[in-house]
């Protein structure tokens, strides 16, 4: 299953790799989230979920990349996903626009049919992209 969302932002480039640092951010981006730094300058975030009726806490590795992009994926422990991860692009288009696009892929465990997973996965996209859009001006630049 392949996930995207893309839309431009009024911000320098720099100015979202900046905020995209910044966990203050990125627990945004991931409500009910508590983030820890990891080894080689990774973040590592721990997100309460319900995902199939189950209450669980979701595990997140983020490594910025050295052109400023944002990679993630999934610690996949469970019953749903057999890998899932995901990548935060940035094209500067114009003096102070920037294009992201949020792109995610996944395999679900052979018993998870991706239609169950599709809707859940959709508004996860819709809520990182919403909310890196509503960032306030001062927490992007």
């Amino acid at each position: 299953m392949n996930l995207e969302r893309e839309f431009p932002l009024e911000c320098s480039r720099q100015e979202i790799v900046d905020a995209l640092r910044s966990d203050e951010v990125l627990a945004n981006i991931f409500p009910d989230t508590r983030i820890q730094a990891g080894a080689d300058g990774t973040r590592e975030t721990f997100t309460r979920d319900n995902a199939l009726g189950q209450q669980k806490e979701l595990h997140m590795i983020f490594h910025t990349e050295d052109s400023g992009d944002l990679c993630f994926e999934k610690v996949c422990d469970g019953s749903v996903w057999r890998s899932l991860d995901g990548r935060i692009e940035l094209e500067a288009l114009e003096y102070q626009v920037t294009n992201v696009r949020i792109a995610m892929k996944g395999r679900t465990r052979p018993l998870v049919p991706e239609l169950t997973i599709r809707g859940p996965m959709e508004s996860q996209l819709d809520q990182m992209a919403d909310s890196l859009q509503k960032q306030p001006r001062g927490r992007i630049a």
